[in-house]
């Protein structure tokens, strides 16, 4: 069984050590959480007199806490007799992530979660031969949905290139396909400007400390967002902080590499989550004319970036409709000979949803459509 991102796993039998030996070989330090360590943050001591009851509230804070903020936790119980999962599953099934309980020398039968032995636990590297990079969706759902079923029949690594919500009519349900991929290990995110923007809306405490302005466009994904009962809020939450920090700004995946907006000569070569500075904003919205006035109060970009990339760079980019007459994919060739695929085609705004099919082996590549 292959272990989902975004999940709660409780590690249940009687030797700890064994049992954190094997977080250890498995998971990142920061994932792991046991009840010495919240007991050493609480009292500083791994051994105290503190009540027991109150290093199980504060545990099960600290997993809920992490579970909200889009992180996986690996939780080591001390149990090594009867393990009651429920509270557990229903702190999981409250925020909509999966659990999973790996057994170490004990039984255990729970219908609240599956149960697997550790030597069965998968932990499978990434191998990315094929990408289907999916320009920008703005909340066109069955759109979106046509691009993952072709990426699932034909074994292609979807990376979306941002920009999945605003303009649409099912914005949170592309939020969800999203990430159900990336949690799925199916999918890269690109963390585009309309991501980022709603993401600051959310984080002034849903708006209410917001100072910015938000466009029709951003309004209709709010409006998505208020609607939500309390509990599916919270849901939409911790799979929103999930996908915000599973997220890339730039992306390498072979010789290619994907954006939002635009590469800045300071971007550099690494897979990058938030780029500081000028680069930053160049990955989000593209090289803007610093000279030009605005044009019905949107910058003009130019492309002045493309030749500056080096010679056979290859880099593809939402962000920009650029061929409004024909809505096709646009390429453009740098003097230096490098080449910059441009993939929105207006999905949400008069035009459709467009991808770039890509082979990392041979470098080819060809274009899709997905009208519904």
């Amino acid at each position: 069984m292959e272990i989902q991102l975004h999940s709660l796993i409780l590690l249940c039998g009687p030797d700890f050590s064994v049992k954190h030996a094997w977080a250890q070989n498995n998971f990142c330090a920061h994932e792991i959480v046991t009840h010495a360590h919240v007991s050493h943050t609480l009292t500083g001591h791994i051994t105290s007199t503190i009540n027991r009851s109150e290093i199980r509230e504060e545990i099960k804070h600290q997993v809920r806490l992490r579970l909200s903020l889009g992180q996986q936790v690996v939780l080591i119980l001390d149990h090594t007799s009867h393990v009651d999962v429920h509270p557990w599953a229903d702190l999981c099934d409250s925020l909509g992530t999966n659990m999973y309980v790996v057994l170490f020398n004990q039984k255990l039968t729970t219908s609240r979660a599956p149960c697997v032995r550790a030597e069965q636990v998968q932990f499978s590297k990434l191998c990315v031969q094929k990408i289907l990079a999916v320009g920008d969706v703005h909340g066109d759902y069955n759109a979106m949905k046509m691009a993952y079923d072709h990426a699932q029949r034909n074994n292609l690594h979807v990376v979306w290139l941002g920009d999945v919500v605003d303009y649409g009519d099912h914005n949170l349900k592309c939020v969800h396909l999203a990430y159900q991929s990336v949690k799925n290990r199916q999918a890269h995110m690109i963390w585009g400007n309309h991501e980022r923007k709603i993401g600051k809306w959310l984080d002034a405490h849903m708006g209410s400390q917001y100072r910015g302005r938000m466009s029709e466009a951003n309004q209709k994904t709010i409006r998505e967002i208020v609607s939500l009962a309390p509990h599916r809020q919270q849901r939409f939450l911790s799979a929103w902080k999930f996908l915000e920090q599973a997220s890339y700004q730039v992306l390498h995946l072979g010789a290619w590499t994907f954006t939002h907006g635009a590469i800045h000569p300071d971007a550099g070569q690494q897979n990058s989550h938030r780029l500081p500075g000028v680069a930053g904003e160049w990955a989000y919205f593209g090289e803007v004319h610093t000279q030009t006035p605005n044009t019905e109060g949107y910058p003009q970009r130019c492309w002045n970036w493309v030749d500056q990339l080096p010679p056979n760079a290859k880099v593809v980019v939402g962000h920009d409709w650029v061929d409004r007459t024909h809505m096709q994919v646009t390429v453009k060739t740098g003097i230096q000979g490098a080449q910059v695929w441009c993939v929105d085609t207006g999905s949400s705004k008069g035009g459709h949803l467009s991808a770039l099919e890509i082979d990392l082996n041979t470098n080819k590549w060809e274009t899709k459509v997905f009208t519904p």
